[in-house]
């Protein structure tokens, strides 16, 4: 699991040495994933939520703790 902090330091490590992707903007006829929503759960479903997303592994993919979970 990672917080906000280290988030941040790995995502500003990555950038530094050229290892940072970003997405083109939209252009008509692009392929790419339509409009989408932030969610911030509470209560039950971020417990629930917070434990599967620490079971993920994958290169990559940033796995965020309870508090910052979306």
């Amino acid at each position: 699991m990672s917080d906000f902090a280290d988030f941040r330091i790995e995502g500003r490590a990555a950038l530094l040495a050229g290892r940072a992707t970003h997405d083109s903007p939209m252009v008509e006829g692009a392929r790419r994933w339509g409009a989408a929503a932030v969610l911030r759960p509470s209560g039950e479903v971020l417990d629930r939520l917070a434990a599967l997303a620490g079971t993920i592994e994958a290169p990559g993919h940033w796995v965020h703790g309870r508090r910052t979970l979306h």
